[in-house]
């Protein structure tokens, strides 16, 4: 390999001002003929029931109400995601969803299926996002990490962990 050729012009006092001589390129566009899934999504507003998780450590002056969302892509509607648990160890708070396929079939058509829960807590909390269950392929499904037990979760997250929610306890 080889150093691209340099000129140098220069005058007293003067920053110098290079002119290189480097690949030629072009920027541009073009047609072809690829597959490229489509996905339909519908949206409709309904009155729903969420967990709403209230967090006011002493001496904490700014609050914020925020929701907390977890989603995935999977390969029909007989998938089903919904957070299992809550938890808080220091300043980061451990949302915690399982991801089960049913066991009736379905259209094998890409739905997106989510859960989420209401938070009220300090500002600065860091929330990780973990998924039980097998990840389905996908872009979405890039964004959070996905174990395969809760006993293999259970080694990730810090001893002495407080419990804030439970699904079917509340």
């Amino acid at each position: 390999a080889r150093a691209p050729d340099v000129d140098v012009d220069v005058d007293p006092g003067q920053w110098p001002r290079y002119n290189i001589k480097w690949a030629d390129v072009d920027v541009g566009t073009r047609e072809q003929t690829v597959t490229v899934p489509v996905v339909r999504v519908e949206k409709e507003q309904r009155q729903v029931s969420l967990p709403y998780i209230d967090i006011n450590p002493p001496g904490s002056a700014t609050r914020e109400e925020r929701t907390v969302s977890i989603e995935a892509d999977v390969p029909h509607a007989g998938y089903d995601l919904q957070i299992a648990e809550v938890r808080a160890a220091g300043d980061t708070m451990w949302v915690i969803a399982r991801l089960t396929e049913g066991k009736e079939s379905a259209t094998q058509e890409v739905t997106r299926v989510g859960d989420r829960v209401v938070v009220n807590a300090p500002e600065d909390l860091n929330v990780r996002r973990v998924v039980i269950g097998e990840r389905p392929e996908g872009v979405q499904n890039q964004q959070y990490r996905f174990v395969p037990t809760m006993a293999a979760l259970e080694q990730q997250i810090p001893q002495g962990a407080r419990l804030l929610y439970r699904r079917g306890t509340t």
